[in-house]
């Protein structure tokens, strides 16, 4: 980390210690992904306003990798909008520090070294469970959230259909594996029926999409080369 004034700021705030009125959050004065841990001498309860100033004050004095986490981590408080009211100013902060948190390049060994952490975190099926429920509760309490992210996808391999086949590839291949397809078949089943309500919403979309002539023919084409693909491919 660089000592600097903000790194010195950064101190001064914490020492004031816990915040007691009203509504408070917690903060990992260290945080995680820099070497923090959960234990109470590493934790303060701030209010909100606090806590951004914190979070923006951790994208001034980490460098290289530790930077890069920290933009990312400011970015995200602007996705997380229970009982916080952010002005203009503060949102496009944290937009615009999620953006370049996205761009900022990494050297190739630090590269390597967190695609070999992710690959180990995503090996632990706990933690990927963990992950893919957080991910399912955002998407659940923001819909509207998921709606954009559904149609981010979709103009995105729109335009670049070259990476939409690399995906359609890839599940393809994964799926050769009979337990990851068993437990892929599972996940969707038990997701189905713990959400039956969201299935029902799918079932509306569904039917509303293909009650349009168009979309009918547009899929019945797409599924035809789908099929004249991977006919293709079995006679190679």
């Amino acid at each position: 980390m660089i000592e600097n004034k903000y790194h010195r700021w950064y101190s001064a705030i914490v020492a004031q210690g816990d915040d007691t009125a009203g509504y408070v959050e917690k903060h990992h004065i260290l945080p995680r992904s820099l070497g923090g841990t959960n234990k109470k001498s590493n934790l303060i309860r701030v209010a909100a306003r606090k806590h951004f100033l914190l979070h923006w004050l951790l994208t001034k004095f980490t460098e290289g990798l530790g930077y890069r986490k920290m933009l990312h981590a400011f970015g995200m408080m602007s996705t997380y909008k229970k009982f916080r009211c952010f002005s203009s100013w503060q949102y496009e902060r944290m937009r615009l520090s999620k953006s370049l948190a996205q761009k900022v390049s990494l050297d190739e060994v630090s590269r390597d070294n967190l695609s070999i952490k992710m690959k180990l975190y995503y090996e632990d099926p706990e933690a990927h469970k963990k992950a893919s429920e957080r991910t399912s509760n955002y998407f659940q309490n923001n819909p509207e959230a998921g709606n954009q992210h559904s149609e981010k996808l979709i103009n995105y391999y729109k335009d670049h259909p070259e990476a939409r086949d690399a995906r359609r590839i890839g599940t393809i291949e994964s799926f050769k594996d009979p337990d990851l397809r068993q437990g892929a078949r599972e996940r969707t089943s038990n997701y189905w029926r713990l959400h039956p309500e969201l299935l029902e919403q799918r079932g509306k979309k569904t039917r509303n999409y293909f009650s349009d002539p168009v979309n009918r023919k547009n899929h019945s084409e797409a599924t035809k080369k789908g099929m004249l693909r991977k006919k293709e491919g079995s006679e190679r």
